[in-house]
This record gives structure tokens, sequence and C-alpha cells, in this order.
């Protein structure tokens, strides 16, 4: 377990005024609370079906505490300006009360507020979510770190800018989540990633791309058998970073003005892969183990 204690010592001072009177963290009954719609996101079809995921899953342990103010208003003694939807999904099990960090601010400044939490929110990366779910040990994440692992490469935890990647890094987390929650999935997903770990480009760092991934899993997922031949010659041979660059031009033709890069891609290597097995120089049945069947 690694612990890291609150340390800004290595930071710049920040300029702020003193702050407010410290809010008050309580119970609040839910029949107590109101949502003021002039500043707060009506709840559509979206909205509801968060909350019935929400609902559906509750836990106290998840429940952060939402944050209200006085409403001004006779009909609810809070205004909610931060956790609706919370509180929707408590209300929808029956649980009466919640807790509520209660902030002394105006209605005037109620929405300046409303804005100033929303906005400054971290969002959570699928980055985030992947390292977590490894820390929990979380399914999903454990199947798919092992059909990457086996594939010769790391799926990371965290995010690097282009030029500082590194070979066999694959940063496609949702992509490979995607096709390791099906059947056959984390075959494909490691002979896919053996093909490139194992070939003699193993080293360029563009060939583990998402532009480069998302078609050459597409086309290896719908014709599974593929993966039982020399895929890893078939890479050696053929630049697929440079296929995928010249998609530009394959565009200029008519017939495929109105096709996305994907698919222009996806449609390219399906061709030479045919054609390399059509031409013998990439063998047979030499995978035909660990299919997932």
């Amino acid at each position: 377990m690694t612990l890291r204690p609150i340390d800004v010592s290595d930071q710049p001072p920040v300029k702020c005024k003193a702050p407010n009177t410290e809010p008050e963290l309580r119970w609040l009954d839910v029949a107590d609370l109101v949502v003021n719609d002039l500043y707060q996101r009506p709840i559509g079809a979206k909205g509801w079906g968060v909350i019935r995921k929400i609902a559906g899953k509750f836990d106290w342990s998840k429940f952060t505490p939402i944050t209200v103010a006085p409403s001004g208003s006779e009909i609810g003694s809070f205004a909610i300006i931060d956790g609706q939807h919370r509180v929707h999904a408590a209300a929808m099990i029956g649980v009466r009360r919640v807790p509520a960090l209660v902030a002394d601010i105006p209605p005037a400044r109620q929405a300046a507020c409303f804005a100033a939490i929303n906005s400054a929110r971290t969002n959570v990366t699928a980055f985030h979510l992947f390292k977590a779910g490894l820390a929990a040990g979380e399914v999903w994440a454990g199947i798919a770190n092992a059909a990457v692992d086996s594939g010769g490469c790391q799926l990371m935890t965290y995010n690097k800018s282009s030029k500082n990647r590194e070979p066999r890094e694959i940063y496609a987390i949702g992509l490979i989540r995607g096709y390791t929650s099906q059947k056959n999935g984390v075959w494909v997903v490691t002979r896919a990633l053996q093909a490139l770990s194992g070939s003699t480009r193993a080293e360029d760092p563009n060939l583990y791309q998402s532009r480069i991934l998302k078609p050459w899993l597409s086309v290896l997922w719908d014709d599974q058998k593929l993966c039982q031949l020399d895929i890893e010659a078939f890479v050696s041979k053929v630049n697929l970073v440079s296929v995928r660059d010249r998609i530009g031009v394959m565009r200029e033709k008519p017939e495929f003005a109105k096709w996305s890069d994907y698919a222009l891609a996806a449609k390219s290597f399906k061709a030479l892969l045919n054609k390399a097995v059509g031409d013998g120089e990439i063998g047979s049945n030499l995978r035909l183990e660990g299919n997932g069947e």
C-alpha cells in the first residue's frame, strides 16, 4: 500500500481573501430540499438513467455529502447547489435523510456557486478508472490488463504526451475493455498485440496508437481465423502506420469521399491481409490453441 500525505510545501503561495464562515455538516430530510430551476440542470432521460443506476447500486460509502444553501422559500428549507442526482436516487429507494454541507449563501449567489463547483471539478479519466479498478480487484480491469500483458504490451494507468510514449505502451483503455468483455475478446486482443510487439516493427511507438489499434482489432475481430495465422510476419512486411497515413489519398476517390478514416483504414488492412493469405505469405494454422472456444 502506498499512502501519500497532504504536502503543499513545494508549491508557491496562493493569494486568497479570508474564507467565509465555515459551512456546517448536517443530516437533512429529503422533504426539506428543493431544486432551483433558475440555475440547475433539468433531469432528462439521460439524467434519470444516471439516477436509476446510482439507486440500483446505492452505497453510503460512495455517497458524498451534497452542498446546499438556504432556499429563501417557504416550500423547502434548503436549495441543492450540488448533488440533485444523488438526492433523487436516495429518495427513489426510500432514504429519508442525506448528509449535506450547509453553506450560508444567499439565493442571489447560489447560481455562481453552482457554476464554480461544476467548472472546478477534476474529470475522472479512463486511466483513473482503470487504475482504481486494478487496485479494487475489479474483474474487467484484471482481464483487460492480462490480455494486454499476454500480448507483450502494457496497458497504461496514466497518459503521456505523444512525443514521450514508448513502444508497447497501450493507451486505448476503452477500446481494450470493449473487446475483452466479449467472448473470444481476450484471445483476439492478445493475438493482435502479439503481432505488433513480435514484429520487426515493434520498436515504433506509432504502431500502438489508437488510430492503428482500432482498425487492426476490427479486422481481426470480424475474421478471427486470421488470428491463427502468422500475423507477426504480416506486420513485419506491411507498414501499418504508413498505410494509415495514406488514407487521405484514398478519400480523393469519389467512392470513398464520405468514408471515415477508421473505415478506410480497416478496409485497407483487411485487403492487405487477405492478399497476404492468398499469396501464402503468412502461413496457416499457427495459433489454433487458446482461442477462447
